[in-house]
């Protein structure tokens, strides 16, 4: 601190002379220890504006201005700065600088990891922030104008400043030296809830592990720290991210169960992941394969789906904001510290702040522009690029020089720096990366569907195919396999539009190359089967049954693995077909059930697990699921009108316990465009409902690549079918979706 003020009055004498040093950065605090530091002469001539946009070093005045050779003599930097367009004393170059070199050496940080970060922001004392802020200058009036100006509020804070420690540990040195945190609980009860240990530090404060004794279940408990519970905006952010989490209910997003204050103390309490952080785990494993990619990229993508359609920009997705189940394999997006709504004008922060963790941001967030749902899509394509290639897409000496690079330079093309990844994946990531927000995907649903496709055409795209392809990047065992010959003579209608401007045909060309990564990752490859072999047993159609109208046919002994299984650890076993898996497996029944009324009866017993029991369902063109013990122990029918099932008229509080078995029997009905849908259990109505087809959808983990079959399907559940029955033709008299013909 005291080095800082000797700097500033180096640059105030320069400023008497008439010169401008603007070249103040980390270099000139080298000999912090020394009793005189001073400064380097004054190069001639420095550079700002265009390339040179640098936040450490380039003052708002200047980020967005063309680039400008600004001299070192005051008045003739004035002149250039005029024939540019720009009003401003050149001074404010230094005064900037000078706050710029304060930030890194009291709390090690740059300039936009301070304006991103509220742990950043949080190792400047409180006492000397607003001083520091105006210095920057990001917003204009309150703007900073002289070193003069900048050594009075220095002075009047030094005293009570020199020796404290901030808040997160930083020592007011140019090194980083973090104090050991302390292990003592804030609180030993924070409403229902005991405190158990910290279990990490955000952004925004402590995290503890919490249990609710009252169900039983163990919590993750936010508290803000108790020196920045003083500070209002703090605490504005702090229930922000509260009340931003709290309005998103979706399983791919943590959910927020009291928001609360306790002494003075804000707190929230939330779901507790038990498990690692997708950050943890990229250092673990380096990269993933393009399957666990496109697992975790989908379910973070629905999760921010949800967000969005709130109104809600996360503005912060990076790996250590994903949270992954050890148990289930969900992906959770966590941490919404820095969201805001699309439609909210007011702000948190000064006009043009950047928000965002420098690695994972936008180019448009990066200038500290308006951003929408896109920012969040451009976080998501870099860390898709680090998951496949195992390095970022942009690195830098310094967090100035990766800014620059998100917003003027090109990354190495996914394609050169992972060859092993299909091409067409490659495409969706480039797009999800593009600089303009306009020429990336413009909501999540258009990735998730174009994931869908590619997914899609890999199934079924390569001589041998596995289907798993192993939990949490560990290798799979004893994968079942989908030739492309099970589908290639028969009618097939792709789950979704064919991928990018490459077209299924160029992901079906890709397969070979999944195969070759499987292959490197020791995952066994069931061979081919040979092709006159082939040609006999596989002839088009040959084990898709066509049940006669009204009349019952049961579907397990029809069951052929390589056809049927789309995902998951399926076995044939005495008792009936089992399936043991972390999330999303399904296969497909062996009929097609589009073209008119069905009815479909499953036995089921779950012998492990919390999960859901899922029955993906065919109506007409589009294509549902009866989902029984699902979120938050619900039974519905989803997708309905864009709602899940527990949030539509469906729902229903779920009735399924493991090791009993239970007779499920749903009855479908279309016609001109309405559908009905009635489910029974144990041979008793148990939900119905009807309106426009066209409102019904398949949550995107249930796909299937054959839609016009139905299927079966399990998430984080073991579970045995015991029998599965399928008639074709209208439901039995008695049903009320008998009633709508």
């Amino acid at each position: 601190m005291a080095m800082v003020c000797r700097l500033a009055e180096q640059v105030r004498s320069l400023h008497g002379q008439g010169r401008l040093h603007r070249a103040i950065g980390i270099d000139a605090a080298i000999n912090a220890a020394s009793v005189s530091p001073c400064l380097a002469d004054p190069p001639e001539v420095c550079r700002f504006g265009g390339r040179y946009a640098e936040p450490d070093r380039c003052p708002p005045e200047l980020i967005d201005a063309e680039e400008l050779a600004v001299p070192s003599d005051r008045a003739a930097a004035a002149a250039v700065l005029r024939s540019a367009g720009l009003d401003f004393d050149p001074r404010r170059i230094d005064v900037f600088q000078l706050a710029a070199l304060l930030i890194r050496v009291l709390s090690g940080a740059s300039v936009s990891s301070y304006l991103s970060s509220p742990k950043s922001r949080a190792a400047i004392p409180p006492a000397l922030r607003s001083a520091v802020d105006r210095a920057l200058g990001h917003c204009s009036a309150t703007r900073m104008q002289s070193v003069d100006e900048l050594l009075g509020e220095l002075s009047r804070h030094l005293a009570p400043i020199e020796g404290e420690t901030p808040a997160t540990g930083h020592q007011p040195t140019t090194a980083r030296s973090a104090t050991p945190p302390s292990e003592a609980l804030p609180f030993l009860q924070l409403d229902r809830y005991r405190l158990l240990r910290r279990i990490g530090r955000g952004g925004m404060g402590d995290v503890y592990l919490g249990h609710d004794d009252s169900l039983a279940r163990n919590v993750a408990v936010k508290v803000l720290p108790a020196e920045l519970s003083r500070d209002e905006s703090f605490v504005r952010r702090f229930r922000t991210e509260a009340s931003a989490a709290a309005q998103v209910t979706h399983p791919n997003v943590v959910r927020v169960y009291l928001i609360g204050e306790e002494a003075g103390r804000h707190f929230f309490v939330m779901e507790w992941i038990d498990g690692e952080s997708l950050a943890e785990r990229l250092g673990r494993l380096g990269r993933f394969p393009p399957g666990e990619t496109l697992d975790i990229l989908e379910q973070c993508l629905a999760g921010l789906a949800a967000a969005h359609g709130r109104g809600l920009i996360h503005r912060d997705v990076k790996p250590a904001n994903i949270l992954l189940d050890r148990e289930s394999g969900r992906a959770v997006v966590a941490d919404f510290g820095l969201a805001h709504r699309m439609s909210d004008h007011t702000r948190l922060t000064a006009t043009g702040t950047i928000m965002g963790t420098v690695d994972y941001i936008a180019p448009e967030q990066a200038t500290g522009a308006k951003v929408d749902a896109r920012a969040d899509i451009y976080a998501l394509g870099v860390i898709a690029y680090q998951m496949l290639s195992g390095r970022l897409p942009h690195e830098a000496d310094s967090p100035t020089g990766v800014l620059y690079q998100h917003i003027h330079l090109d990354p190495v093309a996914l394609e050169e720096a992972a060859p092993d990844v299909p091409a067409p994946l490659c495409r969706i990531v480039a797009r999800m990366m593009a600089k303009q927000p306009q020429n990336r995907y413009q909501n999540c649903a258009e990735v998730i569907q174009d994931l869908r496709a590619f997914r899609g055409a890999l199934a079924f795209g390569g001589d041998s195919v596995p289907v798993v392809l192993g939990g949490r990047g560990e290798p799979a065992s004893e994968s079942p396999t989908v030739p492309a010959r099970a589908v290639s003579d028969r009618k097939y209608r792709p789950g979704g539009p064919a991928i990018l401007a490459g077209g299924l045909i160029a992901a079906v060309a890709c397969a070979a190359v999944l195969v070759a990564w499987r292959q490197q990752a020791s995952v066994p490859v069931r061979p081919p089967v040979p092709e006159a072999a082939d040609k006999e047993a596989l002839p088009a159609d040959a084990h898709l049954i066509d049940p006669r109208a009204g009349e019952w046919v049961s579907l397990l002994e029809h069951y052929r693995p390589e056809e049927a299984v789309v995902w998951g650890e399926w076995s044939a076993e005495s008792d009936g077909l089992r399936v043991k898996t972390g999330q999303g497996a399904r296969m497909m029944l062996p009929v097609t059930a589009a073209d008119g009324d069905y009815s479909l009866e499953v036995s089921f017993t779950r012998n492990a697990g919390e999960g859901s029991v899922v029955l993906i369902l065919p109506a007409g063109s589009e294509v549902c699921e009866l989902t029984l013990h699902g979120w938050d122990g619900i039974d519905g029918i989803e997708v309905i009108d864009g709602k899940r099932a527990n949030e539509n008229a469906t729902t229903r509080t779920s009735v399924f316990e493991n090791l009993k078995r239970y007779l499920v029997q749903v009855n479908v009905h279309v016609q001109a465009g309405e559908a009905a849908i009635d489910v029974l259990l144990n041979g008793e109505p148990y939900m119905q409902w009807q309106g426009k087809a066209s409102l019904l959808a398949c949550y995107f983990h249930w796909n299937l690549p054959d839609p016009t079959r139905p299927g079966l399907g399990a998430w984080s559940t073991d579970a045995t079918f015991h029998s599965m029955r399928f008639r074709r033709g209208p439901a039995i008299a008695s049903s009320p979706v008998a009633e709508l013909r």
